[in-house]
């Protein structure tokens, strides 16, 4: 994990050294040799033959999926409010106080609703997510328009927690008890994987060309509707 994760932290601001790149490799070789063996012992410390089980595979793409366009709209956002918009630290910090609003709308909302409903709430989260970020690099363009982007922040929190809550929930629940650390194990050392390689993927598109938001949202849309294709499976 450290192989893989310093040099996606540090490689960008120090122009992809060449150790980044060997550093890189060893981890996804020490990843794989770590994989074949939890596979073959007797008592592994990772449990992965829960990835056999139907669901578990795609919903933890879409569940690290989402987390990681979430971290990527955060970075790129709040440098684009700083850099571009000049907004205080403090004045784009408060600024996503819209978007935690819909999140804890829909993380403490989603279990109230009927059972058909919660079926197809991870993949409309999901779309809604994107469609509300694609439109806020739109009209963010001349400038900071109030009005419309807090509506679009609170749309983009709540479609967030209505995608990943219901996965969780759902993965962790199509497991019995002897596997359920294992789901969450995969589950946090996913996130964490693509929390970094949205920051360093997302956030060196937008640090390639800065000024706009549109090339960043155009990946993190995408990401988003993969990751809804992905939950639709059963």
């Amino acid at each position: 994990m450290g192989a893989l994760v310093v040099p996606l932290v540090l490689g960008r601001e120090q122009h992809w050294p060449l150790w980044t790149w060997p550093s890189i490799a060893t981890g996804c070789v020490a990843l794989t040799i770590f994989c074949v063996h939890e596979l073959r012992t007797p008592s592994p410390l990772l449990d992965l033959s829960v990835l056999r089980r139907p669901f578990i595979t795609p919903g933890l793409f879409a569940s690290c999926a989402v987390m990681g366009a979430y971290t990527g709209f955060l970075f790129t956002l709040a440098l684009y409010l700083q850099n571009v918009l000049g907004f205080s630290p403090l004045h784009a910090g408060l600024t996503f106080l819209p978007y935690t609003a819909g999140f804890a709308t829909a993380g403490l909302g989603w279990t109230r609703l009927p059972p058909a409903v919660r079926v197809n709430l991870p993949a409309w989260g999901l779309l809604t997510f994107a469609a509300a970020a694609s439109a806020l690099a739109l009209l963010t363009r001349d400038g900071w328009p109030a009005p419309l982007a807090e509506p679009l922040l609170y749309a983009a929190g709540f479609g967030h927690a209505a995608g990943f809550s219901p996965l969780v929930d759902r993965i962790t629940g199509a497991v019995g008890p002897a596997q359920a650390s294992s789901v969450s194990a995969l589950t946090n050392t996913g996130v964490l994987l693509s929390n970094v390689h949205a920051i360093a993927v997302l956030g060196g598109v937008y640090l390639s060309g800065p000024g706009t938001l549109t090339h960043v949202t155009a990946l993190l849309a995408a990401l988003l509707v993969l990751a809804a294709a992905a939950s639709r499976h059963r």
